[in-house]
């Protein structure tokens, strides 16, 4: 499963990610973007920590990662997003 883009601008939470779930197989890996800001206001860490000890997703690998570049000699903007790497138990 891979996503991205879907969970950037804060109208949709980790309630939703939860619902597609049910449409992997076990095992499936997944890949998921978040952008930064909407992951800390969302509390995904707290969703993934807790669906990891209910047994529903494997250990999350998190990477941060710049959301935009710039042209040549320009600063890029500081947006950042969080990329979940995990399986689907």
């Amino acid at each position: 499963m891979i996503s991205a883009g879907t969970f950037t601008h804060g109208h949709l939470g980790p309630e939703v990610l939860f619902d597609l779930f049910s449409h992997a197989r076990p095992g499936a890996h997944a890949v998921i973007g978040i952008n930064a800001e909407h992951h800390g206001n969302q509390d995904f860490s707290g969703a993934f920590r807790e669906w990891e000890e209910k047994g529903i997703v494997g250990k999350t690998e998190w990477t941060e990662i710049q959301i935009y570049q710039a042209p040549e000699g320009k600063e890029p903007e500081k947006k950042l997003a969080l990329i979940a790497d995990f399986r689907i138990l």
